[in-house]
């Protein structure tokens, strides 16, 4: 009886195995239009990311004697040593490209600097600079006074104190001939402060969730969307009105148990089928193509990590189906309860961007555990908790859907069935 029952499930699966490869083209048509468009909207985020003021280099004039030489020292360490390097771009210009430039967008400040600044400094007089900029770039404005402002005014007004203290110090106690010596060490010390003085702070970057940067947040929060929408289409194959084949195959002693266990393991191939087809077509289009931050490593490695992933939605698409039983139900039912996990998981929007109370509910949702499970593949830091809270929800989606099938089949024979 056991191998009879072990035969009528391999059997059954062959079965679903055949309709999911009829039905398969057309799947794959839908799902790869869905990924054009997810892609396209990744795009959109990605660029309207980098048109954040945090993320673009800002352009800053400067207005000045550009032959003199102390100034172009002063310019070469900007551009080359200082941290703002990363945040800034210093152009030389002439105050009136300067002034057109700021109208025009193509710097968003300039700064003046009063004839001989450079020499009236080296003597211990330092007039002031012009910092000019529009009422629109208040973020610039901020940044610029943080960090230039303060080296030019603070730390070099600090640094003629020492340098110059220690050179009167040095000739009110009769050893002038040694002041000039130890002035321009404490000079250079003190430029080699200023310009380590980020070695003070230590920089975490937490990025958006995980420590996951922008763009790595929406790959993972799409890729999961898009395996999840993908399963949708199925319910044309496993959403039933009622119990009748689950009575007619039980009676022919092919328990609940072994139907589900079927129609998941059809639907779970039908799902990987799909998922390789999509990584092979992506890794075909690296090797014509250049994507930037896209590598075959790391569509090797999301691939991966998807597996498991794959495993939870094949489980997730089943209950909805069988808690479902019609088609159209089972498509709209699908289809919301995926946009709203989603949602509130943080896919579309940042998940600190909700308030406290759904953030924490978000984490104990599937969609957010599976994200940051891919995220492991971002930021090299593969959590074995998410991996497996992810497997855990696979096995209580798959309990649950047995469970509605159970009651299904009992209910329609009208007593008690063998699961």
């Amino acid at each position: 009886m056991v191998w009879s029952r072990a035969f009528d499930m391999r059997r059954y699966t062959v079965v679903q195995l055949k309709r999911a490869v009829r039905f398969f083209p057309y799947v794959l048509l839908v799902t790869v239009i869905l990924l054009i468009g997810l892609s396209l909207l990744l795009s959109g985020m990605v660029a309207k990311d980098g048109e954040k003021d945090e993320n673009r280099l800002f352009r800053i004039g400067v207005v000045g004697d550009m032959e003199n030489r102390f100034l172009q020292m002063g310019m070469t360490a900007m551009q080359n040593l200082d941290e703002t390097r990363f945040a800034m771009e210093f152009v030389p210009v002439p105050e009136e490209e300067a002034k057109a430039a700021l109208a025009t967008g193509e710097v968003s400040a300039y700064v003046v600097f009063p004839e001989s600044f450079i020499e009236k400094m080296l003597r211990g007089q330092v007039d002031p600079i012009t910092f000019v900029t529009t009422t629109q770039s208040q973020d610039v404005t901020a940044l610029f006074k943080n960090e230039i402002t303060r080296v030019v005014t603070d730390m070099v007004i600090a640094s003629q104190k020492g340098t110059y203290g220690i050179g009167d110090a040095l000739r009110d106690n009769g050893y002038g001939s040694l002041a000039n010596r130890h002035v321009n060490q404490s000079s250079l010390r003190y430029v080699d402060v200023i310009l380590s003085r980020h070695d003070a702070l230590a920089v975490e970057e937490q990025g958006v969730s995980g420590g996951l940067s922008t763009v790595a947040y929406y790959v993972c929060s799409l890729a999961v969307l898009l395996l999840m929408l993908a399963g949708l289409p199925f319910a044309c194959l496993y959403c039933r009105r009622d119990g009748a084949l689950s009575s007619l195959l039980l009676s022919k002693g092919l328990s609940c148990t072994r139907q589900l266990m079927a129609e998941y393991l059809s639907h779970l191939l039908s799902l990987w089928a799909l998922l390789s087809v999509l990584s092979l077509g992506v890794g075909a289009l690296l090797a014509l193509v250049t994507l930037p931050g896209v590598t075959l490593a790391l569509v090797i490695s999301l691939y991966l990590a998807l597996l498991p992933v794959l495993a939870m939605v094949a489980a997730f698409d089943m209950l909805v189906f069988e808690v479902a039983g019609q088609i159209i139900g089972g498509v709209l039912s699908h289809f919301f309860i995926t946009l709203g996990l989603a949602y509130i998981s943080g896919c579309f929007y940042p998940l600190y961007a909700f308030p406290p109370v759904v953030q924490t509910v978000a984490r104990l949702l599937p969609i957010h555990l599976a994200r940051q499970h891919l995220g492991g593949v971002f930021t090299e830091d593969t959590s074995l908790v998410n991996l497996a809270f992810v497997l855990v929800y696979a096995v209580g989606f798959l309990a649950a859907a047995l469970l509605v099938k159970w009651c299904k089949v009992n209910r329609y024979q009208g007593g008690m069935t063998d699961g």
